[in-house]
């Protein structure tokens, strides 16, 4: 299972900023299914993954970003059952403070899988450093396992975020993974229009 996430990304296309649906995914629902009305129910990046990874409402787990604490032991977590059912889970998230906060969810990427140059001290991975980590993950990983990578994108400081999706999809195909796996690409919120 490979999940990428694109961060704030609207669900349409447009130039009137870095915001709009990246072509990538557009590029994506042709060959796959392509959802137009889904949405996350916060406008905060972590309250929009827990929601997701729980199928529950984010306001039930905190009222804000600045509230949140991480997972909570009366929800069910995907990414638990996965490794409940003997799943690998490696989550990349580009900002250092969702790596701390989600770290009871996705686990701290292993060490082996950091390119050269690459900390967890950083404050910010730019979408050049997800997929250069992703690119080890691919190359060191055992992939005889049942594994979910979860890879954290950037929409508002990379005009190129299509481009570097585009090659994760390649890289999965030039593997041999593509055919044997579920591919979910989506953003955790959209952002308001400019002009509003």
């Amino acid at each position: 299972l490979f999940w990428i996430l694109i961060d704030s990304a609207r669900n349409y296309e447009t130039d009137q900023d870095m915001r709009g649906l990246p072509k990538a995914v557009k590029d994506f629902g042709k060959e796959g299914l392509y959802f137009k009305n889904v949405i996350t129910s916060a406008p905060s990046t972590l309250q929009s993954i827990s929601s997701m990874m729980t199928s529950s409402p984010s306001y039930l787990m905190s009222r804000s970003y600045n509230n949140f604490r991480g997972k909570l032991p009366c929800f069910d977590y995907f990414p638990d059952l996965l490794k409940a059912n003997d799943y690998d889970v490696i989550g990349a998230i580009y900002f250092k403070h969702g790596r701390e906060v989600m770290s009871d969810m996705f686990g701290l990427v292993d060490k082996k899988f950091y390119p050269k140059g690459l900390s967890h001290s950083q404050e910010v991975w730019t979408n050049e450093d997800i997929y250069n980590l992703f690119s080890e993950v691919l190359k060191k990983h055992d992939w005889s396992k049942s594994t979910m990578v979860y890879l954290h994108f950037n929409v508002r400081v990379d005009a190129n975020v299509s481009d570097t999706v585009n090659k994760v999809i390649q890289d999965i195909k030039d593997k041999g993974l593509y055919d044997e796996s579920v591919i979910l690409m989506n953003s955790d919120h959209g952002y308001p229009d400019a002009d509003k």
